[in-house]
């Protein structure tokens, strides 16, 4: 499940213990559970921001940076704090395709993600055409209206129901984003490539519960 989480919250004291307490009170298990953050939010006070993040980490949450390369210009606190994922910019996704300096930014985010050992998501992505680049660049996850849009509970409930597990390599030559999926299924993802030559897509990836999301 992702949670976005904003500069205001990231601030608030109690923030730590009441994380802790949702996860017990429902029985999630922490790394299932994904907060993002955009970079300015981090880096307001960074101090802070930091043994925040730290205890956050603690309790098995995961760390996304939300709208990665729109916000802080500084690329150090990649360096200072510790993350789990980089979410690309819808800005980039656009131009993917179209644009060879979108699709230059889009690879070496994706370069730079994976070198720092971290997972990496596309966002906004509402073509097959962007989708099928964002394959050969080796982008290993996306959200988007071109998976499906945001969804009330019990739709969500029910495409959860129906979700299935599909192998897609991405050096196969680019066909539906979401292989014999439900016409609503909201994404792919993949791991960073590893000793396997044909990654694993789950379907959903997140937004079925709109902005809150939820990340299977």
């Amino acid at each position: 499940m992702s949670v976005n989480l904003s500069a205001k919250q990231l601030t608030e004291p109690d923030l730590v213990d009441r994380v802790a307490r949702a996860l017990q009170a429902s029985g999630l298990p922490g790394n299932l559970l994904q907060l993002e953050l955009t970079e300015s939010a981090i880096m307001e006070n960074a101090a802070a921001a930091a043994g925040v993040l730290a205890r956050l980490q603690a309790l098995g949450v995961q760390l996304a940076v939300d709208d990665f390369g729109t916000g802080y210009s500084s690329l150090a606190y990649l360096k200072r704090f510790s993350l789990d994922t980089l979410k690309i910019d819808k800005v980039f996704v656009d131009g993917l395709g179209t644009d060879p300096n979108d699709t230059a930014i889009v690879r070496a985010i994706v370069s730079l993600a994976y070198t720092l050992g971290l997972e990496v998501t596309a966002e906004g992505v509402e073509t097959e055409a962007q989708a099928a680049q964002l394959r050969t660049l080796g982008c290993g996850s996306a959200q988007g209206y071109h998976f499906g849009k945001p969804l009330a509970a019990e739709g969500a409930a029910a495409l959860l129901d129906g979700m299935h597990i599909a192998e897609w390599s991405a050096a196969d030559t680019p066909g539906p984003a979401c292989p014999a999926a439900p016409p609503s299924c909201a994404g792919v993802t993949q791991s960073p490539p590893a000793s396997s030559s044909r990654p694993k897509y789950a379907v959903p990836h997140r937004r079925v519960f709109g902005e809150g999301g939820v990340r299977v």
